[in-house]
């Protein structure tokens, strides 16, 4: 997971450079985020924290139990990319580094947050089934596309493809899940 941040998040951008500079957050949170989620970094924090700091830490995601959920956080998530990807952000974003960093750490935490019941992952209270979690990456994928839309109207055509390029692991994450939960279903078809 540190290369795929380290890929992603801090691969050279050219400024001037449209359709870099959306490829580059698309693939923090098309495939950096996914692999952190699978690399369970929290649930390897928490094996290690005292049992004290645990029962904090699940007592807090227990409250936000609301804010935990899958639809909260796929709308967060959609948000948060058209959100960063505004013309005014983007360009406000290109002129104060401090502001283009926390918008990429904004992506990366908004995909983590997104991918946890997506992946079934530990902090979440409620994990997908392999078919919701599959209508969740597609709707993501569609409404995170639509972002290209007013770049490709507004003649940059580089920058609208590069986006649905960078998203596209997502529909590679569908997939797996798909095939995974239809495997999945046919073994305990034949147990």
């Amino acid at each position: 997971a540190p290369g795929a941040l380290l890929a992603a998040g801090l691969l050279p951008c050219d400024p001037r450079s449209l359709a870099a500079h959306m490829l580059q957050p698309g693939l923090l949170t098309a495939v950096a985020a996914p692999l952190l989620v699978l690399g369970q970094p929290l649930i390897l924090a928490l094996r290690v924290a005292p049992a004290s700091a645990r029962r904090r830490f699940y007592r807090a995601t227990d409250r936000l139990r609301a804010l935990l959920d899958p639809w909260i956080l796929l709308a967060w998530f959609v948000a948060i990319q058209w959100l960063a990807h505004w013309p005014a952000v983007l360009d406000a974003a290109e002129a104060r580094p401090p502001l283009h960093a926390g918008l990429h750490l904004l992506l990366l935490v908004s995909a983590v947050a997104f991918y946890l019941p997506v992946l079934g992952r530990q902090p979440v209270p409620r994990r997908l089934g392999s078919g919701r979690a599959v209508a969740h990456l597609a709707i993501a994928s569609v409404l995170v596309d639509l972002i290209s839309v007013p770049y490709l109207a507004g003649g940059h055509g580089d920058a609208a493809a590069s986006m649905p390029a960078a998203m596209s692991p997502l529909a590679l994450v569908a997939a797996a899940i798909g095939l995974h939960g239809i495997l999945r279903e046919e073994q305990e078809l034949r147990r």
